[in-house]
C-alpha cells in the first residue's frame, strides 16, 4: 500500500522546537571552518538524537502506517533529505506490505515520484545489509546519493531508504540520527505489533465468547422448551436438601405450588419417605462418584399427605458435586395398569377354577341324580305299601321330602356352575331365616352363644328359600370361625325404608323398602385390606385346607341375583357386621312359597 506525500502531522505538532531541531539540521551541510560550527552542528545533533529517542511516545497507540508515515516525515526534515522510502512487511504474514514515500517540500511531480519508486524498487531487491550507494536523479541531472537500513533481523519488519542530492550523504552524525531512527521505528513497530496482535486476539475472544454466548443461549433455550414442555417432572437441587427450582410438571406430581417453591418450603429430603433414606445415600455415592445415577424407583411425599411412587434419575452440574438435577417421573397409571393387569390375571385364573369346578360338579350332579332317582323309587313303593297312620309311614314321607329338597339344591348348584340365574319366586325372609337357624344351632360350640330376632309377621322378597338358607349358613359359619374366643353371635331381620340413595360399603342402596338381615360377630374383625377383597372368589383367611374361598362369593352372587346390597363394618379385634339388604316384594301372602 503507497501512502501519498505528506508531512508529519505528529511532529508539527510539536511547534518551534521540532522546527529549530530541523533548522540545526540544514546546517550541518554547510563546510565547519570555526569550532563554534562543530560544536553548533554537535548541539544539534543531540537534539535530533533527542528529538529521534521521542517518537516511541508519539507512536504509542498509532497503527504501523501511522509509525511509518510520522518516521519519514521526521527524518526528511531533521536531515534535510530530498527523499525517504519505507517498506514494511505485513505483520500477520498475511497483510499486504506497507509502502510509503517521502519526498522533500520542494521536489517535483507525481510522475517523479513513481520513478523514485520504481528505481528503489530495482535498487532494493536483494539488498544483503545497511549500505550506501548512488542512483541517477529522476527530479534532473546528475545523482542522489541514498543510504539503506534494515528494520529488524533479516528485514523482517521492513527496510528504510533515504536519499540526498548532497555527494558527502550520509556523515557520520546523519548515519548515527538514521541509525537511532531506525532503532526506535523497530521498537516502535514491536509496539504496534503487540498491540495489533492484542487488538486481533482480544477480537477473536470476543468472537468465540459471543459465538459461545449464542450456543449457551441456544442450549438453554432448548433445555428450557424441555422443562417448560412439562413431559416429565425436573427440579434443580442442592445436597442440602433444597430444590431451588422445578417445572409444573413435578409440582403437580408432589401436589405444592409455584408460591411454596419459591418461598423454600419444599425439599427433597422432606419428599422423601424414611423406607428410601438408604437408597438415596446410594444415589449420592453414586452422584459424587461419576456425575449421574442412573433412573431408579423410590416414592415422594405428596402435600396432602398420600404417597406417589416416582421413577428417579439425576446428574450433577460440575465434578463438586454439590448441585443438579433431577428428573421425575410419575408411575401412578404404571402401577395401576400393572395391578388391573394381576386383577385381570386372577380373574382369568378364577375363571379357569370355576369352569374345572362346574365340569366336577355336573359329574357328581348325574350320579347323584341317579342315587336320588333310586331314593325317589323306594320311597314312593315304602309309602305305598306302608299302612297309613304309622310312624314308618311318616318316615317314608319325610325321606321323599328331603329327596325332594336335595334334588332342588342339586339343581341350584347345577345352575350357578352354570353361571345362570336362580328361579326367584315370593319366599318369606323371616321363616326362611329362622329355619336355617335352627340348623346353625345344632352346630354351634358351646363358647358361642345364638341371639336371633325375627319378627312374627312375615316379611316378603322375591327370592329362593334354598338360597336364602345359603346366605345365613355362611354368613354365619364365618362369625363362627371368627369367635374362637366364643361370644354371642347375633342374627336380626328388620324392615327398613329408605327415602334418599345412599352408598354402603359395597354398593349403592336405592330408595325403597326392604328386609335387612344382619348378622354380627364380636370376633378378630377385619383389616381395611380385607374387607376390599372379602368378596372375590377363592379369597380366604382361614388356613389352608379350612376354607375354598367361595362361601361369600356365593352370598354376594346370590343377593345382587335378589336385587340387594351388602354392607360389612369391621373393627380389627372388635367383631364385624354384615348387613343384607333385599327389596321387599308386596305381593299376596297366599303366594308364599311352600316347602
Amino acid at each position: 500500500m503507497f501512502l501519498p506525500m505528506s508531512s508529519c502531522e505528529s511532529c508539527a505538532q510539536h511547534g518551534p522546537r521540532l522546527d529549530a531541531w530541523l533548522d540545526r539540521g540544514s546546517r550541518m551541510n554547510a563546510p565547519i571552518k570555526l569550532p563554534t560550527d562543530e560544536i553548533r552542528q554537535l548541539k544539534a545533533c543531540i537534539n535530533d538524537l533527542v528529538s529521534t529517542l521521542a517518537l516511541p511516545a508519539i507512536w504509542s497507540g498509532r497503527d504501523p502506517s501511522e509509525i511509518a508515515t510520522t518516521l519519514l516525515d521526521a527524518v526528511v526534515r531533521m536531515l534535510r533529505l530530498d527523499f525517504g522510502f519505507l517498506r514494511l512487511t505485513g505483520s500477520t504474514g498475511d497483510d499486504a506490505p506497507i509502502e510509503v514515500f517521502q519526498l522533500a517540500r520542494s521536489e517535483g511531480s507525481g510522475v517523479q515520484v513513481e520513478v523514485v519508486r520504481s528505481i528503489l524498487h530495482e535498487r532494493l531487491s536483494g539488498e544483503p545489509q545497511t549500505s550506501c550507494f548512488v542512483i541517477p536523479n529522476p527530479a534532473g541531472e546528475g545523482s542522489i546519493s541514498a543510504a539503506s537500513l534494515r528494520l529488524g533481523i533479516q528485514e523482517q519488519l521492513g527496510v528504510l531508504l533515504v536519499g540526498s542530492v548532497r555527494v558527502d550523504f550520509p556523515t557520520q552524525t546523519e548515519r548515527l540520527v538514521l541509525d537511532v531512527a531506525a532503532n526506535q521505528a523497530v521498537v516502535g513497530l514491536h509496539e504496534a505489533q503487540r498491540l495489533t496482535e492484542q487488538k486481533r486476539l482480544a477480537e477473536e475472544l470476543d468472537r468465540r465468547v459471543a459465538q459461545r454466548t449464542k450456543e449457551l443461549v441456544e442450549r438453554e433455550a432448548r433445555i428450557r422448551r424441555l422443562v417448560d414442555a412439562n413431559i416429565v417432572g425436573i427440579f434443580i437441587w442442592d445436597l442440602e436438601g433444597r430444590i431451588l427450582e422445578a417445572n409444573d410438571a413435578f409440582l403437580r406430581i408432589v401436589g405444592y405450588d409455584r408460591e411454596e417453591l419459591v418461598d423454600g418450603r419444599i425439599r427433597w429430603t422432606d419428599l422423601t419417605p424414611p423406607r428410601w433414606f438408604d437408597g438415596d445415600a446410594r444415589a449420592i455415592q453414586e452422584l459424587k462418584k461419576t456425575g449421574t445415577v442412573q433412573p431408579y424407583e423410590k416414592e415422594y411425599f405428596r402435600r396432602d399427605g398420600s404417597r406417589v411412587p416416582v421413577l428417579l434419575g439425576a446428574a450433577t452440574f460440575d465434578e463438586s458435586a454439590q448441585q443438579g438435577v433431577a428428573f421425575v417421573l410419575d408411575l401412578t397409571e404404571r402401577q395401576r395398569a400393572a395391578a388391573a393387569r394381576v386383577r385381570l390375571e386372577e380373574r382369568l385364573r378364577q375363571a379357569e377354577k370355576l369352569e374345572a369346578i362346574g365340569r366336577f360338579a355336573s359329574g357328581i350332579v348325574h350320579d347323584f341324580n341317579n342315587v336320588l332317582g333310586a331314593i325317589f323309587a323306594y320311597g314312593e313303593l315304602l309309602v305305598d305299601e306302608t299302612l297309613e297312620n304309622t310312624r314308618l309311614k311318616r318316615y317314608a314321607q319325610n325321606v321323599l321330602t328331603a329327596a325332594t329338597r336335595g334334588r332342588d339344591l342339586v339343581d341350584k348348584i347345577l345352575t350357578y356352575t352354570r353361571s345362570q340365574l336362580g328361579k326367584r319366586r315370593p319366599t318369606d325372609v323371616c321363616c326362611t331365616v329362622a329355619e336355617a337357624l335352627e340348623l346353625v344351632r345344632a352346630s354351634l360350640p358351646a363358647s358361642i352363644r345364638l341371639h336371633p330376632i325375627i319378627p312374627d309377621v312375615p316379611l316378603v322378597i322375591m327370592g329362593d328359600d334354598t338360597q336364602v338358607h345359603q346366605i345365613v349358613m355362611n354368613l354365619c359359619s364365618n362369625g363362627i370361625h371368627a369367635m374362637k374366643s366364643g361370644g354371642p353371635l347375633r342374627v336380626a331381620i328388620t324392615p327398613l325404608d329408605v327415602y334418599a340413595e345412599c352408598a354402603l360399603s359395597h354398593g349403592i342402596l336405592k330408595a325403597g323398602s326392604y328386609a335387612r338381615l344382619s348378622v354380627e360377630d364380636c370376633g378378630c374383625g377385619m383389616n381395611e385390606e380385607t374387607l376390599a377383597r372379602i368378596f372375590e372368589p377363592f379369597f380366604t383367611t382361614k388356613q389352608v385346607g379350612r376354607g375354598t374361598g367361595l362361601g361369600l362369593a356365593l352370598v354376594y352372587g346370590i343377593v345382587a341375583d335378589f336385587g340387594g346390597v351388602i354392607d360389612v363394618k369391621s373393627v380389627p379385634d372388635s367383631g364385624s357386621t354384615f348387613s343384607v339388604y333385599i327389596p321387599i316384594a308386596h305381593v299376596p301372602s297366599d303366594s308364599l312359597a311352600t316347602v
